[in-house]
């Protein structure tokens, strides 16, 4: 049976692109995954054109701010979606029917109850705002939600210019009208740029003016925005979700605050090392500019800065959300059966012999890695290197006197990884989500992280064991045959 969603975002002066840009990513995702998607939202005439030229075929209703709860009623009764995805910091409504919810957030803008919330802003796993109001939670850059068209300039060959260009975005409307500020503040720099401009058309001739002798090409709307960045040695944008899209890319960006939910975004970006921060005012914008022309002279600045922000954005975020939903919608609340109470210890040498034996059983070495069988010598090697290491945390998780498996948190950038094994005695008895909860609580505390599990693709067991605990696709199968999950731990 075909699975459906209902896409919900708005787009024009009021409300900028983002959010349609978003929206397209995610909807690509879906069709990519075989949904059907239909979309609807306050969205004006070049967003309906962009977003019919991302998702060719899909409906796209254009509805007037007034009417989007009537018209969410009415297509949830006629289309029937298995989930409705809303992108919209403005429209609260409660959603009708038994859709799961989908909801993008960006701090406190946008938050509503829902099936699954999606932060993808950095700095969201300290900032999350109220993930008691969700089932799940994705957040950070690992859910920035990427266009296709943006991730496949990911490996487009960069040509550096003798004459360095500039790209001046300053979101899709600019409703604070920064733009013709910003290119006055490089207009006063003499050194020789080019300059490329997206502006809306009342703003061309200030523009313009603004550049002074540099030369300058303006476009009102740019469809291959990604391609077109390529070609240009920096890019000054807004902190809005474009940033997302340039970090995926590799492109090196100076930044400008342009709206009161950019601060945030714009605040770690900036200390993050990801862009120059130009700041919000005529009077930030001209004191800061040199800088933003030297990094379109440095080369080497240029490429550094490139791979620290491909590390930072992988492009499968849209990939996550919508394998979320494909996970959310296979589990029921039937399997939250009642579990007994574990508790985990730190491992010492003198569990040297039970380790080892579940550790070489044929089935745990089946779910490994490595699925070979052990020596004892090379156990008691690994056994020792492994208490010691200061990045590897050991647990024996007990019922009682009891020993009922282990858990292995490995450190990883930007979290822990996390291998379970169970005792052969107790397997059957639907304790391995206990086993993973006392691990889980044995973490030492430090504020919000990211979980993550590596299992097999065929382990159908271990999958549904982490969906039930909360983990949610990270990545496509691996050419060895393993998925891993996450999962946002926030206390």
């Amino acid at each position: 049976m075909t699975r459906r969603v209902l896409l919900h975002c708005d787009s024009g002066l009021e409300h900028g692109m983002g959010h349609l840009m978003r929206t397209i990513a995610v909807g690509e995702s879906a069709i990519d995954a075989g949904w059907d998607v239909r979309m609807g939202g306050s969205i004006d005439a070049l967003g309906l054109t962009a977003a019919k030229a991302a998702l060719p075929g899909i409906r796209v209703d254009q509805i007037p701010s007034e009417g989007r709860t009537a018209w969410l009623h009415a297509a949830v009764d006629e289309f029937g979606p298995d989930v409705v995805h809303i992108d919209s910091y403005r429209f609260h409504t409660t959603v009708p029917g038994d859709a799961l919810v989908s909801s993008m957030q960006d701090g406190e803008f946008g938050v509503r109850h829902s099936d699954l919330s999606i932060d993808g802003s950095l700095g969201a796993m300290e900032r999350f705002c109220r993930p008691e109001w969700s089932r799940r939670q994705l957040a950070g850059p690992p859910a920035a939600a990427i266009r296709r068209g943006v991730r496949e300039q990911r490996q487009a060959i960069v040509r550096v210019s003798l004459v360095p260009r500039i790209l001046v975005v300053v979101g899709g409307t600019d409703p604070n009208n920064l733009t013709p500020a910003v290119v006055d503040a490089l207009g006063t720099d003499a050194r020789p740029f080019e300059l490329t401009v997206v502006c809306r058309a009342e703003q061309e001739a200030a523009v313009r003016k603004a550049a002074r002798s540099h030369p300058i090409t303006t476009h009102r709307f740019l469809h291959d925005l990604p391609g077109v960045a390529r070609a240009h040695e920096i890019v000054l944008t807004a902190a809005g979700t474009s940033v997302w899209d340039f970090a995926c890319l590799g492109q090196p960006m100076a930044l400008i605050c342009a709206a009161d939910n950019q601060v945030a975004g714009y605040d770690a970006a900036v200390a993050a090392g990801l862009a120059l921060g130009i700041g919000s005012t005529q009077a930030s914008f001209r004191e800061r500019i040199s800088s933003v022309v030297d990094l379109a002279y440095d080369s080497a600045a240029r490429v550094a800065q490139s791979e620290h922000l491909r590390t930072i954005v992988d492009g499968l975020g849209s990939w996550r959300i919508v394998s979320a939903w494909e996970q959310l919608g296979s589990l029921s609340p039937e399997e939250y059966e009642s579990e007994p109470r574990l508790v985990a210890r730190p491992a010492t040498l003198d569990d040297a012999g039970i380790l080892f034996d579940w550790r070489n059983e044929l089935e745990t070495r089946r779910a490994s890695h490595a699925q070979g069988p052990l020596s004892w010598d090379a156990h008691r090697e690994w056994l020792g290197a492994t208490l010691s290491d200061p990045e590897r945390l050991l647990l024996v998780v007990q019922h009682g006197t009891e020993s009922v498996g282990t858990v292995r948190w490995d450190a990883a950038r930007d979290g822990w990884t996390v291998s379970l094994t169970m005792a052969p005695a107790f397997r059957g008895r639907g304790w391995a989500r206990a086993l993973l909860r006392a691990g889980e609580d044995a973490l030492p505390a430090g504020g919000p992280t990211r979980l993550k599990a590596e299992i097999r693709a065929d382990n159908a067991r271990s999958l549904r064991l982490f969906a039930r605990a909360g983990y949610l696709p990270d990545s496509p199968e691996s050419a060895e045959g393993f998925v891993r999950l996450a999962k946002c731990r926030f206390g």
